[in-house]
């Protein structure tokens, strides 16, 4: 019977969560069909393009009617992002969480507001 050292059964552990982190990476790349409604209870709709440029950085481009540029960061199922508008002073931040593999349900608020919006983008 052979004996394994805990060094042996360290770099076992640590090549399985390795390979287990790279078997489960998200790509959340592509184009999105966005419907929401704003805190006045107003809906919209429209389209969301998100492109990876990094282990988990991403940028988000939204055509819901005005047009908002972002930065995303994805870590355990949940996408962040920081956003603001290409025509106005407006910014804000949204969450998501990735339900599945091609849908992320949100919620967002505009900096300086009291109120929250929701989105669904599905791809």
């Amino acid at each position: 019977m052979r004996l394994i050292t805990r060094p042996a059964l360290t770099r076992a552990a640590l090549v399985a969560a390795f390979s287990l982190s790279t078997a489960l990476a998200v790509d959340l790349s592509g184009t999105y069909t966005v419907t929401g409604t704003n805190p006045d209870g107003t809906l919209y709709r429209g389209r969301l393009i998100i492109k990876k440029v990094g282990p988990d950085l991403y940028t988000m481009n939204w055509n819901v009617g005005e047009t908002y540029i972002g930065t995303g960061l994805y870590k355990n199922g949940y996408l962040a992002a920081g956003y603001t508008s290409e025509e106005d002073d407006f910014y804000g931040v949204s969450m998501y969480a990735l339900e599945g593999s091609k849908t992320l349900r949100g919620i967002w608020t505009a900096c300086g507001s009291v109120q929250t919006g929701v989105e669904l983008a599905q791809r």
